[in-house]
């Protein structure tokens, strides 16, 4: 439920990598009049660690507060978005040259990694083929992959191309490179949508399912 708390007045959280555009999550929360925004630009192991990622950033990847004597604590800026990576190689060394606020967000340890181990694939496969895993660490076929979208009460799913859209002035590279990369690129991509009002990943993980 790391995602889901009460106080959020917008979610949006689009998982897995849309065509062929470099970014494998995205999630726009809005609380306090923020912004707040995750990108996550490049492959994990596993979906499992890509999910720990996230649920790490967003319990520690947090927009700095002010306290003011008049109107008490407040978010000191109304934008906020960070980058998160699996490794030093690759993109976060480009991102880090041009002073984007990235963090490595991992297993930490091998206890860590035992724990979620392999049950995605066994609890979600069609999920899992979707973001491009299969058993055996093999990668799932092309046409098994797609992307899942959560906004507004509505989770849909997809296969295909996304829309090719930029954020207009904004810093790059950094956190906005993933902002409007999954929305479908017309109704033949949209496999599937439902509305349904979703309290965890898990559940949302259990309608998709039902979708592909």
């Amino acid at each position: 439920t790391f995602l889901f708390q009460k106080e959020d007045v917008k979610l949006d959280i689009c998982l897995f990598q849309p065509g062929r555009k470099q970014v494998h999550a995205f999630i726009d929360k809005g609380y306090d009049d923020i912004f707040h925004a995750i990108h996550v630009p490049e492959r994990y192991e596993s979906v499992e660690e890509m999910l720990f990622a996230l649920n790490e950033s967003v319990q520690h990847d947090t927009p700095p507060y002010e306290h003011d004597e008049y109107i008490g604590w407040h978010p000191v800026y109304n934008t906020y978005g960070v980058t998160v990576f699996p490794n030093t190689i690759g993109k976060w060394i480009n991102y880090k040259m041009h002073g984007s606020t990235c963090h490595l967000r991992y297993y930490k340890t091998s206890e860590q990694e035992a724990l979620c181990s392999g049950k995605f694939l066994t609890t979600f496969p069609k999920c899992a083929a979707a973001a491009g895993y299969a058993q055996g660490g093999k990668r799932s076929k092309e046409s098994e992959r797609g992307w899942i979208i959560y906004r507004n009460n509505t989770l849909t799913v997809c296969r295909g191309h996304s829309k090719d859209q930029k954020i207009k002035h904004a810093p790059h590279p950094g956190f906005c490179d993933g902002e409007m990369k999954h929305e479908p690129e017309n109704d033949a991509t949209i496999v599937g949508r439902v509305n349904i009002k979703i309290n965890s990943l898990q559940e949302r993980f259990c309608a998709a399912e039902a979708l592909w």
